[in-house]
């Protein structure tokens, strides 16, 4: 059986070509959600074997209106006094800036529902949805785009690689609404409302924005296992 040192002691060869599923549950509008992106990205550089990412919906508003709601009237309803809202907008721009994400709060004068724009991401294949997720993050966190419009939905699409024709019928289909709104109550009574939530090889939930350190750690639990059965069950909150 062919081996490999890995600093600690010799694995088979096939446990380090294992392949990482990686699902995660988010929604474009929470900010640690696109922090939880990144830093994932920055743990999957240290994996040697494949993965596969796929996004699943969770909306944490899914009452907003489909016009947006007034970002100032949406902040003072969730998040309370002025200082305690910039408080958290200067810890999520910090965060953000180790990881190249520049925050421009300021941009944001619409909170949209992102209905829509999950249909599109549960629509789109991994490496679509990769880069459509990133530009919608960006685009709404960095930019203020309005991610409810549709012309705007359609740019982006686009630049994935959807093109307009296909990112129509599936905004005009109601059969993804359908789908995107069966797949979160699906997620919802499995417990997995909150959001970031990352699951992998269905064996391992990691909940919140875990630095990197942590994510590598699950990923080693995720494919080989605890190390004795004495261990604490791998589920990171």
């Amino acid at each position: 059986m062919i081996k490999y040192f890995d600093g600690t002691g010799l694995l088979p060869l096939e446990l380090l070509f294992m392949s990482l599923r990686i699902d995660m549950v988010s929604d474009i509008v929470c900010p640690w959600c696109f922090i939880a992106k990144r830093r994932l990205g920055q743990a999957l550089q240290s994996l040697q074997g494949p993965s596969v990412v796929r996004w699943h919906p969770m909306q944490l508003y899914p009452d907003i209106p489909a016009e947006g709601q007034d970002s100032d009237v949406f902040l003072r309803e969730k998040f309370g006094t002025a200082p305690a809202i910039a408080a958290g907008m200067e810890r999520l721009s910090n965060e953000g800036a180790l990881l190249g994400i520049h925050f421009d709060f300021d941009r944001i004068r619409r909170v949209p529902n992102t209905l829509d724009a999950h249909r599109l991401l549960a629509s789109a294949g991994p490496a679509q949805q990769e880069q459509l997720v990133e530009s919608l993050f960006h685009g709404f966190f960095e930019q203020g785009l309005d991610i409810a419009d549709r012309d705007v939905l359609l740019a982006l699409a686009d630049e994935a690689g959807i093109n307009a024709p296909e990112a129509h019928t599936i905004l005009d289909d109601e059969r993804t609404l359908e789908a995107v709104v069966e797949e979160q109550q699906r997620l919802r009574q499995l417990g997995l409302s909150g959001v970031p939530k990352i699951l992998l090889n269905r064996r391992v939930a990691i909940s919140g924005a875990r630095d990197t350190g942590a994510l590598v750690r699950a990923f080693d639990y995720a494919l080989f296992g605890l190390p004795n059965e004495s261990d604490q069950a791998p589920v990171l909150h």
